[in-house]
């Protein structure tokens, strides 16, 4: 029988006992720190007709309401037709 490949052991660090109040970070005076200058670009957005939205996810809500109710019916159907034809083996079999 072939052996199934493993995946490898990944290195564990205990992190319990870590004092991050012992570690003296730099100190940074965000007033003082200066930020680059640059200009942002224009972007301009297409205008959205809020309507076409709306009508857009209504008809396809009632796709998906209606494909729900037609596979519904269908799986009810099936289970009558196997119903029927169990009902017909066992009275065969009687």
């Amino acid at each position: 029988m072939a052996t199934r490949p493993s995946l490898p052991t990944m290195p564990s660090i205990d992190f319990t006992k870590f004092d991050l109040s012992k570690i003296e970070l730099p100190k940074f005076d965000m007033p003082k720190f200066d930020m680059p200058k640059f200009d942002m670009p224009k972007v301009e957005l297409p205008a959205i007709d809020a309507t076409k939205v709306t009508d857009a996810v209504r008809d396809g809500v009632y796709v998906t309401i209606g494909l729900g109710v037609v596979g519904v019916q269908q799986a009810t159907e099936l289970a009558k037709q196997l119903a029927t034809k169990v009902t017909d083996l066992v009275q065969r079999a009687a």
